[in-house]
């Protein structure tokens, strides 16, 4: 797939950023006056919803605009094949954001994951979060493709596949069961083993949310990411249940032919 430049963009701009002098004392002043719970599970649960629910809405209106003479973005939309809607979905995404939100408060209770110690080192943060999407890999790749065993599927995971890789918002439409596992519970292990610093929780759940509504959007645009994978996931069932590492370890991993996905448009 494209190489996701903008998030390594990010990814260096962040640390870049957190490493300089001013920021560094405002970052200190915020761990010591607001402690560690506001600036652990507080805050990274704010900077994830917000980020989550402000794309998903900008990608709510760009689907609302579909002219590609007149609008650039429509150009990279891959197909608009969802039946359901922004706000068909919305309620059963906001039920499972507020059963998952205690989550982070758990994993807080733990004592690790949401470490305020002094800023990390460019090389730690990004070291964190390489960690942070391996973890991520290893839960929602094998707890995938167990969903996609005949009797797990249809009673926790056939939700999801009402949806079809159009709607941004729809990468939270599922059951609670299975949007916990899938969402925070596969993001918390790399970061609970390194008891990750919480400035590398913030970049990695930023970064999460992007790609979250990304992935099921439909847009293919450039220096990101490519959804088509994902895409044919939810058309074929059988290829493509995680990020990517253990696709290609198990053979699972399928690149769409450009000429099928061109003739699957609508």
């Amino acid at each position: 797939g494209e190489m996701p430049l903008v998030y390594i963009l990010i990814a260096l701009v962040f640390c870049f950023v957190v490493q300089l002098e001013t920021v560094q004392e405002y970052l200190q002043t915020l761990f010591e006056t607001r402690g560690p719970f506001f600036c652990g599970p507080v805050l990274s649960t704010i900077i994830f919803l917000g980020t989550w629910h402000f794309y998903g809405a900008v990608q709510a209106y760009m689907d609302t605009k579909r002219d590609k003479e007149k609008y650039w973005w429509a150009k990279y939309k891959m197909h608009y094949k969802d039946e359901l809607s922004y706000f068909d979905m919305l309620p059963i995404v906001l039920r499972n954001q507020v059963a998952f939100v205690p989550w982070s408060f758990v994993m807080y209770s733990l004592g690790r994951g949401y470490n305020t110690s002094s800023i990390p080192s460019p090389v730690k943060i990004i070291l964190e979060v390489i960690v942070a999407l391996l973890g991520y890999e290893v839960v929602f790749y094998w707890f995938h493709r167990m969903l996609h065993s005949n009797n797990w599927f249809y009673q926790w995971h056939s939700l999801h596949h009402k949806t079809k890789g159009s709607v941004g918002v729809s990468a939270m439409y599922a059951s609670v069961l299975d949007g916990f596992v899938t969402n925070y519970g596969a993001g918390s292990l790399g970061l609970f083993l390194m008891d990750s610093h919480v400035v590398s929780v913030w970049l990695f759940s930023f970064i999460g949310a992007l790609n979250s509504i990304h992935s099921h959007g439909g847009y293919d645009f450039p220096y990101m990411p490519s959804p088509d994978e994902h895409e044919l996931h939810h058309a074929k069932y059988i290829y493509n249940f995680g990020i990517g590492v253990f696709d290609v370890l198990c053979g699972t991993g399928v690149k769409p032919k450009k000429k099928e996905r061109s003739s699957t448009k609508k």
